[in-house]
This record gives structure tokens, C-alpha cells and sequence, in this order.
């Protein structure tokens, strides 16, 4: 009975670790490449290959909000932006461009989350959207 307890921790402490990488939330919207402007956002070049390096834009974005990383997991590339709230900053529009490197050929899922990390115990996610991205 008590190898049986261990089994059973060994197996969840497994799962759990092996969860958390490429796992995108279920709720998050997955929108499509070419509604990206209605976002504010869009790749560059318009048709990414493998020889160039691949950018995503971000049009009319607050200064404040800082690129916190820029993370790929095999085809599934994690963007994370944060900002304080409490801090009360005026919001300075302004473009910014994310580098998401060169790329080999296949299709991404790109996670953008920006994350506001006023909240004492656990940053609140404001925004979050993800897009599929292929590389040809």
C-alpha cells in the first residue's frame, strides 16, 4: 500500500511538471492571422520564410508596458508584456516591435499576455490573445 502512495506521487509530480510547458489556457482566443490589425498588431514580413527574421508589431502600445520575455517551446512561442497599475503612469502611445527571431519552417502558436502586476498575491492577466503563425 505505501509503494502505491509513492507511485501515485511520483506519477503527479510527473504530470505536473511535464504540463506546463506547451499547455495554452483553454479560455485564451485564438484569432486569426489576418485579424491581427484589428488588434493593433501585425508580422513582419506579411508572408514569413525561413531565411528572415520574423517581428511582431505592436501598434499604439503603452510606453509602460515593458517585454518581459520572449519564450519558444518548441512550436508554441510565449510573449509575455507587463505594467503596474498602482503606479498611475500616463499611457505614452507608441509602436513597439517584438523580434521572434528566425524560424524554421512550420506552423507557431504565438501566446501574447500582457500581465498587470499590481495585485499583491498573483499578476492578473489584462489581455491575452494567440494566433497561429506559418513559416514558409
Amino acid at each position: 500500500m505505501r509503494n502505491l502512495g509513492y507511485l501515485l506521487v511520483i506519477v503527479l509530480a510527473l504530470f505536473w511538471k511535464c504540463s506546463d510547458a506547451d499547455v495554452v489556457p483553454d479560455n485564451l482566443p485564438e484569432v486569426p492571422l489576418s485579424e491581427l490589425a484589428s488588434y493593433k498588431m501585425k508580422i513582419l514580413p506579411v508572408i514569413p520564410t525561413t531565411g528572415n527574421a520574423i517581428y511582431l508589431v505592436i501598434y499604439e502600445d503603452c510606453g509602460y508596458n515593458k517585454l518581459a520575455f520572449v519564450q519558444r517551446n518548441g512550436s508554441v512561442i510565449n510573449i509575455e508584456k507587463q505594467f503596474n497599475s498602482r503606479m498611475m503612469l500616463p499611457c505614452m502611445l507608441r509602436n513597439d516591435t517584438i523580434q521572434l527571431g528566425v524560424l524554421p519552417k512550420g506552423t507557431y502558436l504565438v501566446v501574447y499576455k500582457l500581465v498587470d502586476l499590481a495585485t499583491a498575491n498573483k499578476p492578473r492577466t489584462s489581455f491575452s490573445l494567440s494566433f497561429k503563425l506559418p513559416v514558409l
